[in-house]
């Protein structure tokens, strides 16, 4: 049994690494966003204020502002999707 648990986390590192380590370089570089977030209060600030003004733009100019941000996220996932699977 212990080898199993052994197998089993060691083909989970493998999956996180990927196979340029891409997964733990975002996880990386989110973790010291939101570390560096929280240590600057000015940041944290001007940063939550950016959000909330985007916010109330989003809700100002319902349904049609959301029905664009759906376009924008789908042509993004598929501008992804798509670089993703050339050839390199």
């Amino acid at each position: 049994m212990p080898y199993l648990v052994h197998y089993y986390t060691a083909s989970i590192r493998a999956g996180w690494r990927g196979q340029d380590g891409r997964m733990i370089r975002a996880l990386g570089l989110s973790g010291m966003g939101v570390l560096f977030l929280s240590i600057s209060p000015k940041l944290r600030e001007d940063v939550l204020g950016y959000l909330n003004t985007g916010v109330n733009s989003l809700t100002a100019y319902a349904p049609f502002s959301y029905i664009g941000l759906g376009v924008v996220v789908v042509l993004l996932f598929l501008f992804s999707v798509h670089r993703g699977a050339q050839p390199q």
